[in-house]
């Protein structure tokens, strides 16, 4: 006899347990039935009463009496057992009520059970399926692919088809009924009205399995089923074959759960790609939700077992998913020998080489971290000391030819510069930087001659250097260093995994390759280009890897459908399909989980200080008992993120994260990275600022990419918000969301206001610029798409001294308040355009708004 279970029984035997009393003992007397599955006792229902009536509503159905009243309700034929739900006795009957006409198919391609729904007779209620609907919006026909359909539709009088496609959720099921009857006699009436019934609950799975019974590409699972289909059946996220998990698995599922422990439960396709040895480096492409990070932390867990006693590395970017991935490793090695954990060690790439260079270096211990030791000042800071040559550093100097041809081309200077160095030191080495000259800029759209290539490398050495006196170092600035001992480097780890490989460098990984032999389970890459967020090159041939297995994932697990459907068209409308096609990446389509939640709600308020404010006090008020919150801000660096938790106590994603602490969290978008959360709210996603509009079109793919991380970790609800204007990102998926206020969501009257601190990025627009020269004005964002010849007069017109001839007409100005008040009196217009040029002199009146257009 083959038993297998449906995995709603973990959920149920908890309630049961929870119940206390009767019905605990109702929740270990089913945890014992499996027990004795899994130890082959020939009949582990012995002792178990039968139910004194028999059942019509499902098909071969036996109730078994548990304590309490208590039922557990089977499926059950010659060769099969199916264990699908377990409740208090008035939630048994209720179920079977809910579920007339559950039947079972065999899919022989997959090799797995699935769900279906058959009504016996249409014109007995008894033997129709039946359903409540969920009211969620859409035509009911367009919820499945449109080749389902077209074979129902087959043959159909086109006047009744017609009225079906006009169906939504709110249809009532008396005229759902009457219409299906309206078609000729013979299957179609029942198959139209069962998959109908589905969708107005939104069970698309059991909607395409109605129709797959019906083609016959699904066989019904009622009586004789053969040996060999028993031998081939696998597990799916649905059933579960007891043969699949061990004894301590199981009572772990059924007991109480949290967090960590169903973001270690392995479905079958993860399981699969866990126990598989490979040759050489592996692969995996997943979609988000997929799973990655437990088929991370699980196969380490395996190679720690299959290689005892030697080093497995679990290396990712984000050192808050580091710290998300250790605490997991803890639990998935509890009731292991301590041995076992201690092989795994699990780092952020920052971490990785910190240790390297104090391995190397011991003499520099303090100059390798994020902050300065000096004046506790942060990189980014740092760098805009640097850029803006302040504190008697000219260095950044040499870019300003730069500085000023990308501000003509619309693009703001300091961040993109800042990217770009980034860029070349992912791609080079030190002593191979002058092939940035040549090399093809792989993600970057702005193009650059030789001569502002020459300065860039300049700059770069420049900023390094300041890092150096400073005391301070970035993230990258750590390769620098590092490579000096490359040759030193030698294999550390019997296996190393890498998450979120699509934001690794080519160095990085050039390093990584060094730090594990060739051999079998000797790299395992794990990623998803969709969610790739930072300006790298990333050439793994280059890096002297050689993948020999790919592998992919694309069923989501974690997401609603309508919350991943609105991520995954967002992302797909606003970036073109040839983005990531390269290294054998590709964008995959995610088959959606089988359940669903309201649409996400695109939510406005009046300013950001009431978003923030909003949302904090939404997800006190609405986050359940062991449920998980965030709200992850927009247009706001990791800094400006850690101040804004200190000062409101919210816990921010960082280093030393751990979920157990509280309910509630705060990110920016690129730290969500790895987690998952019941409830998601983003803020600030605002036009300008989603995506950033001060940088290159072509390139705002890596915003979107952040957007689309963030929104998929949302796994029942999800908020995007904003206030002024919408990010135009929305505005051709708007079907996929629900507009509304806050006012809908959260009390006015009750709100407690929080005020958000300026990003620090944005500081400098709301500087005086009337103060300023025009060199200093030139740093600001006002000046992005202004014309080179305007730069030039502002450089050469305002430099701190007011001048004029000997009649008193202006020759320069002290600072840009004075040039602005002289156009906006008017007497020296023609000085003004004879200074400027006519051309110019209307740019720059234009650019104040103070000529008309």
């Amino acid at each position: 006899m083959k038993y297998v279970y449906h995995k709603g029984l973990h959920k149920q035997v908890q309630e049961l347990r929870k119940a206390g009393g009767k019905y605990q003992k109702a929740a270990w007397q089913i945890v014992e039935i499996l027990d004795l599955i899994r130890s082959e006792v020939p009949n582990p229902f012995q002792g178990f009463k039968q139910t004194n009536h028999g059942e019509s509503r499902i098909k071969n159905c036996i109730k078994y009496d548990l304590s309490g009243y208590a039922r557990l309700i089977t499926v059950k034929n010659e060769k099969i057992c199916i264990l699908i739900f377990a409740g208090k006795h008035e939630e048994c009957d209720r179920w079977l009520d809910n579920n007339r006409g559950h039947r079972f198919t065999y899919d022989e391609r997959s090799q797995e059970l699935r769900t279906v729904y058959i009504s016996e007779d249409l014109t007995d209620p008894t033997q129709r399926i039946a359903g409540r609907s969920d009211y969620s919006e859409g035509i009911l026909i367009e919820k499945i692919p449109s080749r389902y359909y077209d074979k129902m539709a087959d043959g159909c009088a086109r006047s009744v088809l017609r009225k079906i496609e006009r169906y939504d959720a709110t249809v009532d099921e008396n005229e759902l009924l009457t219409t299906c009857m309206e078609l000729d006699a013979g299957e179609k009436q029942e198959l139209f009205f069962d998959v109908l019934m589905k969708l107005r609950e939104s069970k698309v799975e059991e909607a395409k399995n109605r129709v797959h019974q019906y083609l016959n590409d699904h066989v019904l699972v009622d009586s004789l089923i053969t040996d060999q289909i028993l031998t081939d059946l696998k597990s799916n996220d649905e059933y579960i074959n007891l043969e699949s998990f061990d004894d301590s698995t199981i009572r772990m599922l059924m007991s109480k759960v949290n967090w960590h422990d169903w973001m270690l439960f392995m479905h079958p396709q993860q399981r699969e790609v866990v126990e598989r040895d490979y040759k050489g480096t592996a692969r995996l492409l997943g979609v988000s939700g997929s799973g990655k990070t437990c088929v991370m932390v699980k196969r380490a867990v395996r190679l720690a077992r299959k290689y005892a006693g030697e080093k497995i590395l679990i290396l990712t970017l984000n050192q808050a998913l580091a710290s998300l991935i250790r605490k997991l490793i803890n639990v998935a090695c509890e009731g292991e020998l301590p041995a076992l954990k201690e092989q795994i060690e699990v780092k952020s790439f920052w971490e990785l080489c910190k240790e390297l260079l104090i391995r190397f270096e011991p003499h520099n211990i303090q100059l390798y971290d994020d902050y300065s030791h000096k004046h506790l000042e942060d990189v980014e800071s740092i760098w805009k000391e640097y850029y803006l040559c302040e504190n008697y550093n000219d260095d950044a100097r040499v870019m300003w030819d730069v500085h000023k041809s990308l501000l003509a081309r619309g693009i703001y200077p300091e961040e993109y510069l800042k990217q770009e160095f980034d860029w070349i030191r992912s791609a080079f080495d030190i002593k191979d930087r002058k092939s940035y000259l040549s090399e093809e800029r792989q993600g970057r759209s702005v193009p650059l001659d030789d001569r502002f290539r020459r300065k860039i490398l300049e700059g770069l050495q420049g900023w390094e250097e300041k890092m150096q006196a400073i005391g301070v170092i970035d993230y990258l600035g750590l390769l620098k260093p590092l490579i000096r001992y490359e040759s030193w480097l030698e294999p550390m780890y019997r296996s190393i995994l890498v998450d979120e490989i699509q934001d690794f460098g080519t160095v990085e990984l050039r390093l990584v390759r060094k730090l594990v032999a060739k051999g079998e389970n000797d790299l395992f890459l794990c990623g998803d280009i969709a969610q790739q967020v930072h300006t790298k090159q990333h050439k793994i041939q280059q890096a002297s890897i050689r993948i020999g297995n790919y592998l992919t994932i694309r069923k989501n697990y974690r997401n609603s459908r309508e919350i991943l459907e609105a991520a995954y068209e967002v992302f797909h409308d606003n970036v073109p399909d040839d983005e990531f096609q390269y290294e054998g990446f590709e964008i995959l389509n995610p088959e959606y989980a089988n359940f669903s939640s309201p649409k996400p709600f695109l939510i406005e308020a009046d300013n950001l200080d009431e978003e923030f404010s909003s949302a904090k006090k939404y997800l006190e008020e609405n986050l359940e008992p062991g449920e998980k919150g965030c709200i992850a801000i927009c247009g706001y660096n990791f800094y400006d993120i850690k101040r804004i938790g200190g000062e409101n106590e919210i816990r921010v994603l960082d280093g030393n994260i751990n979920l157990d602490d509280g309910n509630l969290f705060l990110s920016d978008m690129e730290q969500t990275k790895g987690f998952e959360f019941d409830r998601m709210v983003i803020v600030n996603c605002n036009n300008e600022v989603l995506p950033n509009s001060s940088l290159p079109r072509e390139e705002w793919y890596r915003d979107i990419a952040k957007l689309y991380v963030a929104m998929t970790r949302a796994k029942k609800e999800l908020f995007i918000s904003y206030s002024f204007s919408r990010s135009n990102l929305f505005d051709s998926c708007l079907k996929y969301f629900t507009l509304v206020g806050w006012s809908d969501h959260v009390e006015p009257e009750d709100l407690k206001k929080i005020s958000l601190p300026t990003p620090s990025k944005v500081k400098e627009e709301i500087t005086q610029i009337e103060s300023l020269t025009g060199e200093e004005f030139l740093y600001t964002r006002k000046t992005i798409g202004t014309s080179l010849e305007l730069q030039t007069k502002l450089e050469e017109l305002i430099r701190g001294n007011t001048v004029r001839d000997a009649q008193g007409r202006p020759e320069e100005w002290r600072n840009m308040g004075e040039l602005i008040q002289e156009i906006r009196r008017g007497r020296n217009k023609p000085v003004l355009n004879r200074k400027f040029g006519p051309k110019v002199y209307t740019e720059i009146s234009r650019l104040f708004a103070l000529e008309k257009s």
